[in-house]
């Protein structure tokens, strides 16, 4: 009635391979995008960071200093010339004021690994990260 059994000698060999191929792509993708994604993370964290610390020590003039640290950040970490917003805040009218306080903000998109960029689409194919430091102004700092 059915005929001859079919012999299955072998196939275990294949459904593994293949299945294992199927599960293990995907697995690591993830963890390359994941990495990509923490050394970001950590990028913006330093940028942020590091521009707090040379606006509180060095007041106003260190702007363009801050925002010269903040892309070397990106570009240690691997990511070349990545786009990134600085955001800097002073608890006074300017950041040289004795025990105050600066606040850097850094916000960036991560691209993910093997997603091509579409023209301008800015973001489009990455995560944003973002990172927030604030140091206090030393109450010995010399006023303008």
């Amino acid at each position: 009635m059915f005929g001859r059994m079919r012999d299955d000698r072998g196939s275990a060999a294949i459904e593994f391979v293949t299945f294992g191929v199927l599960l293990t792509v995907p697995m690591l993708y993830l963890v390359i995008a994941l990495a990509q994604l923490q050394a970001g993370f950590m990028a913006a964290e330093a940028a942020a960071r590091n521009g707090a610390r040379m606006i509180a020590v060095y007041g106003d003039q260190a702007d363009a200093t801050a925002a010269a640290g903040a892309a070397l950040a990106f570009s240690d970490a691997g990511f070349g010339d990545l786009e990134h917003t600085m955001t800097i805040a002073c608890s006074g009218d300017d950041c040289s004021q004795p025990e105050g306080t600066v606040a850097v903000s850094v916000t960036a998109h991560i691209p993910l690994p093997l997603v091509p960029t579409f023209g301008n689409a800015a973001g489009a194919s990455g995560i944003p990260v973002s990172a927030t430091a604030t140091m206090p102004i030393s109450a010995y700092a010399e006023e303008p």
